[in-house]
């Protein structure tokens, strides 16, 4: 999805759809009135868009799997979309975002 330049602004657990393929799933999103299409990328777009769905997985998920999340997310982006953080502190901000949020 990242690397077509295709961000889903509100992408969060409950808009992506799960459905069993047999061995395998088809993934989906859904309520995409929300996804924006960029031609260039934009690396803001797609740091915003991870630490969405992060802080959604975060209580599902440990911190090493969600740093693996990250890389895989990330492999096949061109260089021109490096993001200043590493996969690790945009786990670790994720989790502070989502830590504040719960304890209010």
């Amino acid at each position: 999805m990242f690397y077509r330049g295709v961000y889903h602004l509100d992408l969060k657990g409950s808009n992506i759809l799960v459905k069993p393929m047999g061995r395998d799933i088809d993934l989906y999103l859904v309520d995409t009135d929300e996804v924006a299409i960029c031609c260039n990328g934009s690396p803001r777009m797609l740091r915003k868009s991870l630490l969405r769905i992060l802080r959604a997985l975060s209580h599902h998920f440990s911190r090493q799997e969600l740093v693996a999340f990250v890389e895989w997310s990330l492999g096949g982006l061109p260089a021109s979309m490096g993001m200043a953080e590493t996969p690790e502190d945009l786990v670790a901000e994720a989790l502070n975002i989502e830590g504040a949020r719960t304890r209010f």
